[in-house]
């Protein structure tokens, strides 16, 4: 649950800085366009970050069992340039690459479509506040 939470975090986040970015450049009452945008590259940065958290999580969890592997063959640890040598053969295997990709997906795809709710709200807000002030000016 913790995972979920802060990869929504992020891409809330990445929605809400260019949201407010792109309203200020733009200057548009185009705000679904600019929501839009915003879910793009939220969607994009709720995959990175689940990317790199699985491929941490998977990461750790193989080096730590060949290292006690070799603590109960030989009693020693595997030394930095082991780990390092298991990281590189890791990260070519191409089962490996296909769990990344299997696992990031969902993984930030259910916060996702919160984000998808909150900004379209805020697109909906953002024109009825428009509304609001042009009717009132008048």
């Amino acid at each position: 649950m913790a995972t979920y939470i802060a990869i929504f975090t992020f891409e809330l986040f990445a929605a809400y800085v260019l949201w407010f970015i792109l309203k200020k450049i733009a200057k548009t009452t185009k705000f679904y366009r600019i929501a839009v945008i915003c879910l793009i590259v939220s969607l994009v940065v709720g995959y990175v970050a689940s990317y790199r958290y699985v491929g941490y999580n998977v990461t750790m969890d193989y080096l730590t069992r060949i290292n006690n592997q070799r603590i109960e063959e030989t009693g020693q640890s595997i030394t930095l340039q082991e780990e390092k040598e298991y990281k590189a053969i890791l990260f070519q295997d191409k089962e490996y690459q296909t769990l990344l990709r299997n696992s990031s997906i969902p993984l930030s795809l259910y916060p996702f479509l919160l984000v998808i709710v909150i900004m379209l709200f805020s697109a909906r807000r953002a024109i009825n506040n428009l509304q609001t002030s042009s009717a009132s000016s008048h």
